[in-house]
């Protein structure tokens, strides 16, 4: 049951990272560093640790997230994220 998740998560994330990078692309004519780390910890930490905790842990280290550990947010990164989660995960239609 574990491994059937995981990979269910990982080909969720790597759709979603694959259509920010298009995003970006179709929005500024080219994609940013930080693009292409987009959720990368989440494949890498879906490996050993529960959805819950890794979800915990991305929302505290990740620039894109309002309330993230460095008080900064990468706006930018934010709005394509969240422009894009609509069309790219089923069970979080944000507008």
């Amino acid at each position: 049951m574990f491994i059937h998740n995981t990979i269910n998560l990982i080909k969720y994330t790597l759709d979603h990272r694959r259509a920010i990078r298009e995003i970006e692309r179709k929005y500024k004519g080219y994609n940013t560093l930080s693009i292409y780390f987009h959720d990368l910890d989440k494949l890498i930490l879906y490996l050993f640790l529960p959805k819950k905790i890794v979800t915990k842990i991305h929302r505290m280290f990740s620039l894109h997230h309002v309330g993230n550990i460095f008080g900064n947010i990468n706006i930018d990164e934010a709005i394509f994220d969240w422009e894009y989660t609509r069309f790219t995960k089923d069970d979080k239609p944000l507008t």
